[in-house]
């Protein structure tokens, strides 16, 4: 294992979550030649991204849940498809060499351009997932850019405590002010 599991599970499922909607049609759960052939040329387009990794990955998937279902599996649901890609694409961005930076470099653009990262922690209000975008980006190159989205939220974060502070001494000090022309009785 080249690096931390939680950290290659991270960046998985970012990419299972967007990228399984597009294998949903493709895998048969929903008919029709049109929806699949649309998302095969979407796939298709993933291998401008690089070498191809992340498309060849993409199709492996798609085509191991189609022989299964034509084994006689039930259908997989979204939610098997996501979990399937985020197993595939974890062990993929884990490999050694080539396949290994390739596959991170696709991902990594691919988030980037999607704005996975920034939606992530857009939702992310508790800011659970703050220490492993850190980890990522700092100990997989491909991911150095997420540092710098971490920069402009903390940021962010700064002004907004900034000016609630602001606003609370402000609010404070009208109190203060109100109770002394009122001579209230309690103390500030």
């Amino acid at each position: 294992m080249l690096t931390d599991p939680r950290i290659l599970q991270l960046a998985a499922f970012l990419a299972a979550a967007a990228f399984a909607p597009l294998l949903v049609p493709v895998t048969g759960l929903v008919s029709g030649g049109t929806v699949e052939g649309e998302v095969a040329a979407i796939l298709n387009q993933l291998g401008g991204l690089g070498g191809g990794y992340l498309a060849a990955l993409l199709t492996s998937v798609t085509e191991r849940m189609r022989r299964d279902e034509a084994g006689g599996s039930e259908p997989a649901t979204p939610e098997a498809i996501r979990e399937s890609l985020a197993a595939a694409i974890q062990e993929a961005l884990d490999a050694p060499g080539d396949a290994g930076s390739g596959m991170r470099a696709e991902v990594s653009a691919a988030l980037r351009d999607l704005g996975a990262v920034q939606a992530a922690m857009a939702a992310d209000r508790d800011n659970i997932l703050v220490p492993g975008f850190a980890d990522l980006g700092e100990r997989m190159s491909e991911f150095r850019w997420v540092l710098g989205d971490m920069q402009a939220r903390l940021a962010r974060l700064q002004e907004m405590l900034a000016a609630h502070g602001a606003r609370q001494r402000h609010d404070t000090l009208s109190r203060r002010e109100n109770c002394a022309r009122s001579r209230c009785s309690s103390a500030w």
